[in-house]
């Protein structure tokens, strides 16, 4: 102050009119504004982030709101899988039931036709025991009858011996005639009585087979039946399956639906989330640096669950891969089924082709034993008429061996006429057992003709009876093979409703892995942007310090300009004040 007003008092110019020392007067002042404006600048861009960080903090509040609903939504979500689940479980346990209930009923069917098989079997059997001891009475009856006929005609036969010692060779030759006669009868009644036997025989087997034929009709219409069952059984049960399957597909499409769903809205929430991050400041680090250190540990267990469940996946993912295969394979097997079970239709029909040309034969056969049994009555009837015609011719026989006799006896009293005519009734007697003999060789020969058809009928009942055991023994080998192929494909069946459980289990476990996965991405994701949010942070904190130390840069080099100035007026105000001192002194010397 002192040394400006003795400038101003002074003759000298002051150094403040100097145009350089003007300037250096005006710069501290000048500072002051601009310092004020930075600071009014970055008040408003505090204030212009802490608006946005509410906003942020708004967000980020709306977002953990949806992120509850969602967490709400999948635990809805999991409790009604679980419910499905245990109705699947319940509906598995009901399956096991009924299967249970099912195969007690046809063990019970089976036990029962075994038992009316064994119970048949027996009155066949018994059947059988009574036609045997028929016709073993009969038998033995007729053998009763031909020993009392031998025994009666034995003892004709001595008498007629007897009777013929006294006749001549003419007699003797006509009784050994009769006795080769009586012989070759008895041979054709045994041979009659044989073949007899052999037609009863031959209409027991016939009977018996008629009877098989039609318990292997019953047999084989309740096969078919069965068979019919069992298909429309394995039908509705591939409809049920493949119904299952439908269902689950579209399950599985609704699943797909809700996860695009939520995939749409996690990005919309990552939308926001991303222009919530590129408006991040700096009051977020410390939380963001604390939700980092979390979502890293969420992370890595998010990474280690994501582990386990993708060695999981990969497990469902090969059970998936080999219930498909196993499914083309058992689809393969009812195709293959369903032809042999056309091609066993096409037996069964061929086989009751068969069957009818069968009956027919054996109603051909019947027709034609019937008639050769009415053939075989007629030609009884004729020998029975010409047994009793021998035995007239035997009787009369006897009469004129009698008359004979007494002719012989009465040779000398009785005239020659009477004994012409006794020598005409006995050549009458003879052509009579000429035309008897004859009678027998042509029913011989009758006889004969009957017993090659009744051999060759036999040849066919025998051939019809292997056919027959060919037959059922073909007929039990594929009801086998069938019984044996339904009860495998019901096996195949069972196994494929429990895969298709699996597959349901398997596609629940996918639907979580999917949703692991998205999660797992969600968390790398949020990972990358909270590492890039962590570099913009780090980013904008740098230049806020850069923003910072550039305010204080220039301050200190204006403070250091300031004092650099102040330096340069002190020594000028010293040098003037030296020149003004110096140009005192003199004055004040003068």
């Amino acid at each position: 102050m002192g040394l400006n007003q003795r400038a101003s008092t002074s003759p000298w110019p002051t150094p403040t009119a100097l145009p350089g020392v003007q300037l250096w007067s005006l710069q501290p002042g000048a500072s002051q504004p601009f310092h004020c404006t930075c600071i009014q600048r970055r008040e408003m861009k505090l204030g212009a982030l802490v608006k946005e960080l509410e906003e942020r903090k708004k967000q980020r509040s709306d977002c953990q709101r949806e992120l509850l609903g969602k967490q709400s939504s999948l635990e809805r979500l999991q409790r009604e899988t679980d419910k499905l689940r245990a109705k699947m479980e319940e509906r598995g346990q009901a399956c096991a039931a009924l299967a249970q209930t099912k195969e007690r009923l046809e063990s019970d069917l089976a036990r029962g036709h075994q038992e009316y098989r064994t119970a048949h079997l027996e009155v066949r059997s018994r059947d059988q025991l009574i036609l045997q001891l028929r016709a073993e009475m009969k038998s033995t009856q007729q053998i009763h009858q031909e020993e009392r006929e031998v025994r009666h005609l034995n003892e004709k036969v001595i008498g007629q011996q007897e009777e013929t010692c006294l006749l001549g060779r003419k007699v003797r030759e006509q009784e050994e005639i009769a006795e080769q006669k009586e012989k070759e009868r008895q041979q054709l009644h045994l041979k009659l009585c044989a073949s007899q036997q052999q037609v009863q025989s031959q209409a027991q087997s016939i009977s018996r087979l008629n009877s098989d034929l039609e318990a292997v009709k019953k047999a084989h219409k309740v096969d078919t039946e069965h068979w019919s069952q069992r298909k429309v059984q394995l039908h509705s049960r591939s409809e049920q399956a493949s119904a299952l399957l439908g269902q689950s597909q579209a399950r599985l499409r609704e699943r797909e639906a809700e996860v695009t769903s939520l995939k749409e809205r996690v990005i919309r929430a990552e939308a926001g989330q991303r222009e919530a991050t590129e408006k991040a400041c700096e009051g977020l680090m410390k939380t963001r640096d604390a939700d980092l250190e979390s979502a890293r540990q969420q992370l890595k267990m998010a990474r280690e669950d994501l582990k386990g469940a993708t060695a999981c996946a990969q497990s469902h993912e090969e059970g998936v891969a080999i219930f498909k295969h196993k499914y083309a394979v058992a689809m393969e097997t009812v195709q293959r089924v369903q032809g042999q079970v056309d091609f066993l239709g096409e037996e069964l029909r061929y086989s009751q082709q068969q069957l009818r040309d069968s009956h027919l034969a054996t109603s051909a056969v019947k027709a034609e034993l019937a008639e050769l049994e009415g053939r075989y009555q007629e030609r009884f009837t004729q020998w029975e008429s010409s047994q009793e015609a021998l035995d007239q011719l035997t009787d009369e026989l006897q009469a004129n061996q009698s008359r004979l006799r007494e002719s012989q006896d009465k040779t000398h009293s009785h005239p020659d006429q009477e004994h012409l005519s006794l020598l005409t009734d006995n050549q009458l007697l003879q052509e009579r057992c000429a035309e008897q003999v004859q009678h027998l060789a042509e029913s011989e020969g009758a006889i004969l003709q009957i017993r090659t058809k009744l051999e060759t009928q036999s040849k066919e009942k025998a051939n019809l009876e292997r056919s027959l055991a060919a037959f059922h023994h073909s007929h039990r080998t594929t009801s086998r093979q069938q019984e044996q192929e339904v009860t495998r494909l019901e096996k195949e069946v069972t196994r494929l409703k429990l895969e298709l459980t699996n597959g349901q289990k398997n596609s629940a476990h996918k639907e979580q892995h999917q949703e692991l996965t998205t999660a797992r991405q969600e968390a790398e994701r949020l990972g990358e942007e909270a590492e890039a949010g962590r570099v913009e942070v780090q980013r904008l904190q740098w230049a806020l310090q850069r923003e910072s130390q550039g305010p204080r840069a220039q301050a200190r080099q204006l403070s250091r300009e300031l004092e650099e100035l102040r330096g340069k007026h002190r020594q000028t105000a010293a040098a003037a004040a030296a020149m003004a001192r110096s140009l005192w002194v003199p004055e004040m010397s003068h």
